[in-house]
């Protein structure tokens, strides 16, 4: 992928960015800008989890996920972040009739995860069976599969399970179909939000405020860091978001948070 010698509008749409984006990496990295969006153009080359602590040892679960079949390492400053290594680039060969996919799908095929119906944009006359080929709506191909749907089922029911992807880009790890993640064993996380945590440095026994909490990535490090002591008051004021906060860390184990549905603009009124 070669963004050299390009206009911005040109860069911004084969990027898969919005003008306003390239134009700030214009401005943050003067000389380097067409290089600094190759690399966010390509998928990470190592893809952190974070190990749940409550529940089993960072050795333990990077013997097992290595036992999958999958390059792990362990950070050195961060002893619960685990790194998967991802391979590719790979060629990925036109078969088959082409599907056009929307921005968020196409980033997500590129590593092997399946086409939804949600996320097809385009798919012809489409059967049940037939080899396809998965592109984004700028004709990059990003991997092929074989068709569980088909067109007019995918344009009635606007669900389920439209393509099976058999061939990809890269080969990245699909966390939540692990049973280490049904398990509670593992959260997918950057290494960032991580450090933000270690930042914090939450002690057992303390009192913290989470204001922002959803969906509970940062939340369940820092109860996992105090070891379910202690107490802590997460908000987030939308009521959908904190369901799915709650399911998160009943999975993962953390107990010692008190999860309350309110704008934290206003914490200091109420």
């Amino acid at each position: 992928m070669n963004f050299h010698s390009s206009g911005q509008a040109p860069l911004a749409a084969y990027a898969r960015f919005s003008a306003d984006i390239v134009r700030l990496v214009g401005d943050l990295y003067r000389g380097a800008n067409d290089d600094v969006l190759e690399a966010l153009a390509r998928p990470v080359s190592t893809y952190y989890v974070r190990c749940n602590a409550l529940l089993t040892s960072a050795q333990e679960l990077k013997d097992r996920l290595a036992n999958t079949g999958f390059r792990v390492s362990q950070n050195l400053v961060i002893p619960e972040a685990l790194g998967i290594h991802v391979e590719g680039p790979f060629e990925v060969l036109v078969t088959g009739r082409k599907i056009v996919v929307d921005k968020h799908t196409a980033e997500s095929s590129l590593q092997g995860a399946n086409v939804y119906a949600p996320g097809i944009l385009n798919c012809g006359s489409m059967c049940v069976g037939d080899e396809v080929t998965i592109v984004s709506e700028l004709n990059e191909v990003i991997a092929s599969g074989r068709a569980m749907m088909s067109a007019n089922d995918v344009l009635t029911f606007r669900k389920g399970l439209a393509v099976q992807v058999n061939h990809c880009r890269y080969n990245g790890p699909h966390i939540r179909e692990l049973p280490e993640f049904s398990q509670g064993l593992l959260y997918p996380q950057s290494l960032a939000a991580m450090t933000t945590v270690r930042v914090l440095d939450p002690k057992p026994h303390e009192t913290v405020l989470d204001i922002n909490c959803a969906p509970g990535g940062k939340l369940s490090h820092i109860s996992q860091l105090m070891n379910n002591s202690g107490r802590v008051f997460a908000f987030d004021r939308n009521p959908e978001k904190i369901a799915q906060t709650r399911l998160n860390l009943t999975r993962l184990g953390c107990k010692n948070v008190v999860l309350s549905v309110h704008d934290s603009r206003y914490l200091d009124q109420d």
